[in-house]
């Protein structure tokens, strides 16, 4: 018997699908606490994009103003805000759900497929969503989740298997 349970969960897709799953929950429930300070200020920087064209000086904080400033994250401002005047809030955090849970989709598969077991990818997988809520808040950086586990994944990949074509995407 368990020797059973043990080859289930090393070869069954359920514990990446209940992780899958506890991470939904957890993000829907706690919605409402993903909205910080960070997510105003996405929002807002986003909007200052539509209506003025990207920044080239700070314009928003004192200390920095007339700075000369290149905003990286304007892609996902504008993306956040696009979500937001299309169907207000609630489309922003569902967009931040969908990244935080691609990314750890990303992260899950990518063990599986680099030979971690599915017992190990569902115990980190499962502490991983407990351990890092601050990570779910919405925020121009939650975007780069996604990618950041991509460009992970394609490296080990390369290092694993020896450099292919593909590998060479993670350069800029």
């Amino acid at each position: 018997m368990r020797s059973r349970l043990r080859s289930t969960l090393e070869t069954s897709p359920f514990p990446i699908l209940l992780v899958s799953l506890v991470g939904i929950v957890l993000l829907t429930v706690f919605g409402p606490a993903l909205v910080v300070g960070d997510t105003w200020l996405t929002l807002m920087a986003g909007r200052e994009i539509v209506e003025h064209g990207l920044p080239r000086t700070e314009e928003i904080t004192i200390l920095g103003q007339g700075a000369t400033w290149i905003d990286q994250q304007w892609l996902a401002q504008l993306v956040f805000y696009g979500a937001h005047e299309l169907a207000g809030l609630r489309a922003v955090v569902v967009l931040d759900v969908l990244l935080v849970l691609l990314a750890l989709s990303l992260a899950a598969g990518s063990a599986r497929s680099l030979g971690a077991s599915s017992r190990s990818t569902f115990l980190i997988g499962f502490f991983a969503v407990l351990a890092g809520p601050w990570g779910w808040t919405i925020r121009a950086q939650t975007a780069a989740l996604p990618l950041f586990t991509g460009v992970l994944w394609l490296l080990l990949d390369g290092y694993r298997r020896g450099i292919r074509r593909r590998t060479l995407l993670v350069l800029p």
